[in-house]
């Protein structure tokens, strides 16, 4: 349901039911402490019975940050383009295909929610920009970031390759993603590292389909964990 509108059916549907478990897609509830916002590949088995999805930009760059968000200095900037089904159903120039034909669209510049979502759960410094092209489905994003110490880009991908490596849906490979690769998948694709050794600086991308691992795939192995079931149960 669109973002606003959640909160009032999760209280009626918990004071009928306390333990009954909610899982909530919108973004009402990813600032809430009484819930649990989770990224599976990123998050210890629920015990909750009120889970907040993550929302689709916010995990593809919290697969990025988090294997090296420990080497990190300063400001993160990501830049974002995702097909239009990310602008949802209610008409607005950002789903609107005529406005879209052979072009890209800037919008929500400063504090989109998705990164004000990645500061409060993951790392505080980010800048992100992002944009909608005329595709419908696919998001890729592009991360720059500055290293506390000298890195090789073979060093980062082995480090990416162990820290996903029990993680059947995450793959790394040298060349960058491509949205061919993940759409109608519920891979996250992440390559490309490329170094300038002079600033330290790291630059990657990650690709994933927003309305799979983006929001549904999330969705299913975060309720699969909260019954008890085998995460990709179902997705595999």
């Amino acid at each position: 349901m669109p973002n606003g509108e959640s909160t009032e059916y999760a209280k009626a549907i918990s004071s009928h039911n306390p333990e009954a478990i909610i899982l909530d897609l919108s973004s009402d509830n990813r600032f809430d402490n009484t819930w649990t916002y989770r990224i599976p590949e990123l998050s210890a088995p629920i015990s909750s019975t009120k889970i907040s999805n993550p929302g689709c930009y916010a995990s593809a760059m919290q697969f990025m940050l988090e294997p090296i968000k420990l080497i990190v200095k300063g400001y993160v900037h990501f830049f974002g383009v995702s097909g239009y089904s990310g602008a949802g159903s209610k008409p607005s120039p950002r789903n609107d295909k005529q406005l879209l034909k052979d072009n890209i669209l800037p919008y929500s510049l400063v504090k989109h929610t998705h990164e004000l979502e990645v500061r409060h759960n993951c790392y505080e410094k980010i800048f992100f920009t992002p944009h909608v092209s005329e595709f419908f489905r696919g998001i890729l994003i592009t991360g720059n970031f500055i290293l506390s110490e000298s890195q090789s880009a073979e060093k980062l991908m082995d480090l990416f390759d162990d820290f996903y490596r029990d993680h059947e849906l995450i793959d790394i490979q040298k060349d960058a993603p491509d949205l061919q690769q993940v759409r109608h998948t519920s891979k996250v694709i992440i390559g490309g590292f490329d170094l300038d050794p002079e600033l330290n600086r790291l630059t990657f991308c990650c690709a994933i389909d927003n309305l799979l691992k983006g929001a549904a795939t999330q969705a299913i192995q975060n309720l699969n964990s909260a019954f008890g079931f085998e995460e990709n149960l179902g997705i595999l």
